[in-house]
């Protein structure tokens, strides 16, 4: 497998990828004051979530996408955005097929966001994953990052998830 940077004729073929996830857990996210608190807890049963996710930036001007490939078929991305204000590489999409999770595909590609960021002088790796996306929560806290605060207004919360929360992670270099 080899990780390069996306091209222009990689869009269709990332634009295929199955942009979903299973649970069975979440993090219940609760206000007490000033403070919030974070529970894992158990759905009843799992709970799917399909996305129609587009790349943020097609012609990356602003992002640098990497992909991961083998045989000319792409096995997930990453999509980041260096913000020189704050002086963070901020993870907009990453995703990986789902019939090769667990075979190391997704911790390559943070890697080389790693390596992309430390090459830009970043001083760290910013993303934001949904609350009821335990699976992604818990690759990123394996892989270094810890919760460094969470966004109450990100969703709608209208239907079924009426207490979605948008939770930052952050991997600090200090």
């Amino acid at each position: 497998m080899i990780i390069r940077e996306m091209v222009a004729d990689d869009i269709d073929n990332i634009k295929r990828l199955d942009y979903s996830f299973k649970s069975n857990k979440y993090y219940k996210v609760s206000k007490e004051e000033l403070s919030y608190k974070l529970e894992i807890k158990e759905l009843g049963e799992s709970h799917e979530e399909k996305y129609s996710i587009k790349l943020m930036d097609e012609k990356g001007k602003y992002t640098k996408t990497f992909l991961i490939e083998e045989n000319e078929r792409i096995f997930g991305y990453i999509e980041m955005l260096y913000t020189q204000h704050n002086n963070l590489l901020q993870i907009i999409n990453l995703w990986v097929e789902e019939d090769v999770r667990q075979r190391n595909i997704g911790r390559k590609l943070v890697k080389s966001a790693k390596g992309f960021a430390r090459f830009n002088k970043a001083r760290g790796i910013i993303v934001q994953v949904e609350n009821y996306n335990y699976p992604a929560i818990k690759f990123f806290i394996k892989e270094g990052f810890y919760i460094c605060g969470l966004n109450e207004a990100a969703y709608d919360n209208k239907g079924l998830l009426e207490d979605r929360v948008e939770i930052h992670l952050l991997f600090d270099f200090k």
